[in-house]
């Protein structure tokens, strides 16, 4: 099946359907899409969730993608490239890459708190507006829009981490929050470092950790760090050694000898293999 392009950094317009035309569409971008009005289901790697107005969703490179509508249905959507990447603040990479991290194969919508889906709905509002009514700056404030959207996204996939945490316990999402705001520096993620911080004995952390998230502290911290450097190889030309000296590795070669102990091949082959932008 042919992978869907575009051709500039962002795309944004308004869609309306009375039926999906397209089935399970596989793209070369990212497209978050706004339910504006409409009823019928959304569809990702065949889970199927009911839609709804002011549902948002996101699809990435690696989803296949459609909708079953029941009745006319318009959307807002946003379709962001690569070379959008490079030219966003690393602040702005960051943000994306949680988002990427909890959202991909994820059919339902990406925003589930009441306060932040209508900051949503405004800033639709007025991507609208702009549309509707291009005046000079436009690209520029579009582009604002769509920083404020995937920051907002952001920190409402969090209730999606990690898959297998079912917890109210606020200590172990603090954790969480904390390993991910320092992923790149392990100093910082050492459970004596981690302990101290949280009030939790270095003994003691790595079993809380698991029996709150079924799942250890360090395959956390490994899982996580593995998904991040496959979003910089995939998705931004940086070189090997600049991948590697971002996530403080001592060089290029213990780069690749973390990577391809979990990968089985080297960045650099996981990059020519898989890169679909």
């Amino acid at each position: 099946m042919a992978r869907e392009n575009i051709y500039q950094p962002f795309e944004v317009f308004c869609e309306k359907f009375d039926f999906c035309p397209l089935q399970n569409r596989l793209f070369n971008f990212f497209e978050f899409v706004f339910v504006i009005s409409g009823e019928g289901y959304h569809i990702v790697n065949n889970s199927k969730n009911k839609l709804k107005k002011g549902d948002l969703y996101l699809i990435t490179p690696e989803d296949k993608h459609s909708f079953d509508l029941t009745k006319q249905s318009e959307f807002l959507v946003i379709r962001i490239n690569d070379e959008y990447l490079k030219q966003s603040s690393a602040l702005t990479i960051n943000h994306l890459e949680c988002v990427l991290y909890y959202a991909s194969h994820l059919s339902t919508s990406i925003i589930t708190d009441e306060e932040d889906k209508e900051v949503i709905y405004q800033i639709v509002q007025n991507l609208i507006q702009s549309i509707q009514n291009p005046k000079a700056y436009n690209c520029d404030l579009q582009r604002q829009y769509i920083n404020a959207i995937m920051i907002i996204a952001t920190r409402n996939l969090m209730h999606y981490t990690p898959k297998n945490l079912e917890t109210k316990d606020e200590r172990i999402l603090d954790i969480i929050a904390y390993i991910q705001q320092n992923i790149y520096d392990l100093k910082l993620l050492t459970a004596q470092v981690i302990g101290d911080k949280f009030g939790l004995a270095s003994s003691y952390i790595g079993a809380y950790f698991l029996n709150q998230c079924g799942e250890t502290m360090q395959q956390y911290i490994i899982s996580y760090r593995l998904k991040l450097i496959k979003h910089r190889l995939l998705f931004s030309d940086l070189r090997i050694g600049e991948i590697a000296s971002e996530f403080t590795f001592t060089d290029e070669s213990h780069a690749n000898k973390f990577f391809k102990k979990h990968e089985t091949l080297s960045m650099s082959a996981f990059r020519k293999t898989h890169k679909k932008i």
